[in-house]
């Protein structure tokens, strides 16, 4: 098995899916336009954002923090999260336009 075999396997795929649906419930639940964080930087930021929740180590605290909010109409994002300070810039360049 090659390195690009593994990178491609399904519990790899499985993850990087299971990340960016995470990713995608904590921007509604923080109230993040999802247009306004895919255009920040030319798309860049989206695209880092995205990574950083894909390396993320912290998964298991996400889905605890998701378990908690679940029921919650709106959340601040949890300190542990790598892309509190991406969320909380989109939050701020919304508000500036509104």
């Amino acid at each position: 098995m090659s390195v690009s075999d593994f990178c491609y396997s399904l519990p790899v795929l499985e993850r990087i899916v299971a990340q960016a649906e995470m990713m995608d419930t904590m921007m509604a639940k923080v109230g993040v336009d999802p247009l306004i964080a895919i255009r920040r930087d030319a798309g860049a930021a989206w695209f880092e954002a995205r990574t950083r929740c894909i390396d993320c180590l912290a998964a298991g605290e996400c889905r605890q923090w998701h378990a908690a909010a679940a029921f919650l109409q709106r959340h601040d994002a949890p300190q542990f999260c790598p892309n509190r300070d991406f969320f909380e810039a989109c939050l701020r360049q919304g508000l500036q336009a509104a």
